[in-house]
């Protein structure tokens, strides 16, 4: 997809084009699809008020390259916190990156708090996106969502919780469900699944290295773990108008890693 590929349907006499981007003030895969869309779209960067500065630096740096943005606080999990962010303004774009970084439980002593801990801001907010959004949506007739998966919920994950990985597949269900309901009204819905990205909250958080991502590499057919940017870009292409007969997929991001066998795999590759 070339950069001036449109995204999503263009601005006309009703004002803007927003599009609506969770979980944007991580310095990864969010804050890169916020950049990306900031070239044709007024960007809505979402995060939870401890993210505001974040969130804030983002607008800032998108603004200085010549994007629109504005922070859109409230948690995803509270549907009627992330109306009022929104200020009824008309999103043609959503895309829902919003997931918590929380540490490994084994599956045998998660307890039902922790397992909602991932279900509701990854699933959950997913449907309060939705439902804030698609009205509008059906009623210009247009419209793109994407929702961000992960290779766990193909494979499982060491890194993270069954409830990480179960929350992750089930917006594949929905991204289905969607496709099948909004497609009638010109609104596309897909998911990316993405694996090996090198975010800074991953680094951060210690689930990698420098030296475990460059064991992850290797194992990968193209030799090189991913960038937020990578999948950023398909997320871009995914609402751009060259995308408008796709539909209902979940895309992996992962370098030809699925390819590989499970012998080859190291117990870290997952997100």
């Amino acid at each position: 997809m070339s950069s001036s590929d449109p995204v999503g349907p263009p601005a006309d006499n009703r004002g803007p084009s927003f599009a609506l981007v969770t979980g944007a003030g991580g310095g990864g895969i969010g804050s890169a699809v916020a950049h990306r869309l900031a070239r044709t779209h007024h960007v809505l960067l979402n995060g939870t008020p401890r993210r505001l500065a974040a969130l804030e630096r983002l607008a800032a740096d998108i603004r200085a390259a010549g994007g629109h943005a504005e922070p859109a606080v409230a948690d995803v999990t509270d549907r009627e916190g992330l109306r009022a962010a929104l200020a009824g303004r008309p999103v043609d774009v959503f895309v829902h990156n919003a997931a918590p970084s929380l540490p490994h439980r084994p599956v045998h002593l998660l307890s039902p708090e922790e397992w909602r801990g991932d279900l509701e801001p990854i699933l959950g907010g997913a449907l309060n996106g939705v439902a804030l959004v698609a009205p509008g949506m059906i009623e210009r007739g247009t419209g793109r969502i994407v929702l961000v998966s992960s290779s766990a919920a193909f494979r499982g994950t060491f890194g993270r919780s069954a409830s990480y990985a179960a929350a992750k597949a089930a917006l594949h269900g929905l991204v289905a469900q969607l496709a099948l309901e909004l497609g009638p009204y010109g609104i596309t819905a897909n998911a990316v699944a993405p694996s090996q990205v090198a975010t800074p909250r991953a680094l951060r958080g210690g689930r990698r290295t420098p030296e475990s991502l460059g064991r992850q590499a290797a194992a990968v057919p193209l030799r090189r773990v991913g960038e937020p940017d990578d999948v950023a870009s398909l997320i871009a292409h995914l609402c751009g108008a060259s995308a408008g007969y796709l539909t209902g997929q979940v895309i992996r991001v992962d370098g030809g890693s699925s390819l590989a066998s499970p012998t080859t795999m190291t117990t870290e590759m997952n997100t």
